[in-house]
């Protein structure tokens, strides 16, 4: 009985992608929670401040994906380069002073009504399903540097904005996304290794001819020579994670959320976790994205030997997606890479990366879906 149910579900979803899914998304608003208690009081008066606004966002992303639940993903592939250009604008938008937020020397919000949005976080997702969309008409072309060059073409606004704006993070996660799926798309490796070096060269430019990369740099390279100032974030991170040992300090038991660590709830919260869960949370908290990421890597394979292209590198490229930003925030957060102010999805407090990290998730589950009826398809 339990059996046939089991295999009756699995028609609409795969159980495991979805459990994880569930845990990493309860396991996110816990640690959030513990996380933001302290400046959420003293910023707001209100403990439960940036916990609610994150459960708030999760209801706001679960009734927008069941409201676009009716609409196929070709439709979305049809559409995509529209999103695309749409996400440009709003993203253009922060040139506005009177729309766009600025902390910390930074322009990356822009302010609405009840809250803000931060418009890169939609880049990367409409970006994302336009590259799918491309490599999946172009696949044979793709090899001709004339095909090849088109998406960085594309990205040549929005790169530069971001860039402007000081958000060097996001375009290192987007160019890494679009290399590793022209590569699974078969482009010619020499094109994706001149890329590749031309964009680690010019990543170097940007941080020797920009004073406070260098300084970033600087302090990544020995946070302790300058723990007071500019290596302050990181140096108490890495006495965070050190103080959690093995089993950490017990939920809600972290000293450096009380204002040593100031972004304890977004760029610093792998270190809370580290302190509070210790090594054994830390492990539990990536073997989840593993899961995570395989799911959507298999699914992919799965999808191109069904020649559905576009929903085959979706996959992969939501996988790739969840991997390198969960990748990049730990690295920042354990020294090694400079800070970036990268989220960790579904944890980290923020609307617009938990709405697109959620959004992410639910193409996952109409690939899946697709793809099994592709597969029963076939075996008649």
């Amino acid at each position: 009985m339990k059996k046939n149910i089991l295999n009756s579900l699995k028609q609409y979803f795969d159980p495991l992608f979805l459990f994880t899914s569930i845990f990493i998304i309860t396991f996110g608003l816990l640690m959030l929670f513990s996380a933001s208690t302290e400046i959420a009081h003293t910023n707001f008066n209100d403990p439960f401040y940036y916990i609610k606004k994150q459960i708030f966002f999760l209801i706001i992303s679960f009734i927008f994906c069941i409201s676009i639940s009716h609409i196929r993903l070709s439709n979305i592939r049809k559409y995509s380069l529209i999103l695309f250009i749409g996400s440009i604008i709003i993203l253009l938008l922060l040139f506005i002073p009177e729309l766009g937020k600025e902390v910390k020397g930074s322009r990356r919000w822009l302010k609405l009504y009840l809250f803000t949005i931060q418009p890169s976080e939609l880049v990367k997702l409409t970006f994302l399903v336009w590259l799918c969309s491309f490599l999946s008409l172009q696949n044979e072309k793709i090899k001709k540097f004339e095909y090849y060059i088109i998406p960085f073409l594309y990205l040549l606004i929005p790169c530069t904005t971001i860039l402007y704006f000081k958000d060097l993070g996001s375009i290192v996660i987007i160019l890494f996304i679009t290399l590793s799926l022209l590569w699974l798309a078969n482009a010619k490796f020499f094109h994706i290794l001149s890329t590749s070096f031309f964009g680690i060269f010019l990543i170097y430019v940007l941080i020797v001819f920009e004073p406070y990369r260098m300084k970033r740099m600087m302090t990544f390279l020995d946070p302790f020579a300058d723990e007071l100032d500019g290596g302050y974030q990181l140096s108490n991170s890495l006495t965070a994670i050190g103080d959690g040992g093995i089993f950490g300090k017990g939920l809600g038991g972290s000293s450096f959320k009380q204002f040593y660590l100031p972004e304890a709830h977004t760029d610093f919260i792998f270190a809370i976790i580290a302190e509070e869960l210790g090594l054994f949370g830390s492990i539990l908290m990536i073997f989840l994205f593993s899961i995570l990421i395989y799911k959507c890597f298999n699914l992919g394979s799965k999808a191109l030997k069904l020649n559905l292209k576009f929903q085959g590198y979706l996959s992969y490229g939501i996988g790739l997606y969840f991997g390198f930003q969960s990748l990049l925030h730990m690295y920042v957060n354990v020294g090694m890479s400079p800070t970036k102010g990268l989220t960790l999805p579904f944890f980290s407090a923020g609307g617009s990366s938990y709405i697109v990290s959620f959004i992410s998730i639910y193409f996952v589950f109409k690939i899946y879906r697709e793809v099994y009826l592709a597969t029963i398809n076939t075996k008649f």
